[in-house]
């Protein structure tokens, strides 16, 4: 999950979706992409799909609440839906090698159309994070619908480890191959002995479960050198590379331009097209 914020975007991307916070004001949503970096070389290993809101007169929306209120309207399945497939969309251009992660609630991964919609793409260079953001009724079913994403290679990943009420009980019943470090824990971590604590904590579980541990806001290089130093494998945040607002790139025969097969080269986005760069201020917003 990454944490960008309230700024304005300068490129507005996607198709509209329906009016969630005010009846008049239709939102308009993006897909962004950012890096996911094993620490200790530098090696971008994956690419996190994140959704980007704004009003039709381009003022940004807190992404994480335009999710709340779909929910609460009755869309959140449909709106999870549309990130889901925009997603998906730009997997062609994410080289071999490297994975994309896409974010999803309890709730949709238990919607008929949800897994069917994964594994028409390519589940082995997917990681599906569960988000934390929801109790979950029956850990039974939500963990027999991600054995069904494990059963054609995709791995599960917890998002927002350590924070809320549902991020460890889905490490203890969902058995992640990828644990998220949630931001609060990584912000300040160089000044902070309690955050080194439940970091190195994290660390020992990921290692017990068999488990990748990603941090989650890496903003500043003391904050990287503490996650080196206490063994964190991988990480994503400014310092380690900004999210791009992107779309898939185009073919001359108008379909979509695969990736280089195994290219390290410094953009994020490889065969994507970077359509708009993310500024970010407040460390604070989700998905």
């Amino acid at each position: 999950m990454d944490h960008a914020g309230a700024v304005p975007l300068p490129v507005v991307t996607g198709t509209p979706a329906a009016p969630l916070l005010h009846t008049a004001a239709a939102v308009r949503r993006a897909t962004a992409l950012q890096p996911i970096v094993e620490l200790s070389t530098g090696r971008v290993v994956g690419l996190e799909a994140l959704s980007r809101f704004s009003t039709a007169g381009g003022e940004p929306l807190r992404p994480e609440r335009v999710f709340a209120e779909a929910h609460r309207r009755g869309g959140g399945a449909e709106l999870e839906h549309l990130a889901l497939t925009a997603a998906l969309a730009l997997l062609p251009c994410v080289p071999a090698g490297r994975y994309l992660s896409v974010n999803a609630s309890p709730t949709v991964l238990l919607h008929p159309r949800t897994v069917p919609l994964l594994l028409a793409a390519e589940p082995q260079r997917l990681v599906v994070e569960v988000t934390e953001h929801e109790p979950v009724q029956d850990y039974r079913a939500l963990r027999a619908a991600l054995d069904v994403l494990r059963g054609h290679g995709a791995r599960i990943a917890v998002d927002d480890a350590g924070s809320g009420y549902a991020s460890l009980q889905h490490v203890l019943h969902l058995a992640p191959e990828v644990v998220k470090l949630d931001i609060a824990f990584v912000a300040g971590i160089d000044t902070d002995p309690a955050r080194r604590a439940v970091t190195r904590a994290l660390v020992g579980l990921a290692a017990e479960v068999g488990a990748t541990l990603v941090a989650e806001g890496v903003e500043r290089a003391a904050e990287l050198a503490v996650l080196l130093d206490l063994g964190v494998a991988c990480g994503q945040g400014h310092h380690l590379g900004r999210p791009l607002v992107a779309a898939p790139p185009a073919r001359s025969d108008g379909g979509t331009a695969a990736a280089p097969a195994d290219d390290d080269g410094p953009a994020p986005l490889w065969g994507c097209r970077a359509v708009g760069d993310l500024p970010v201020e407040d460390p604070v917003l989700g998905r």
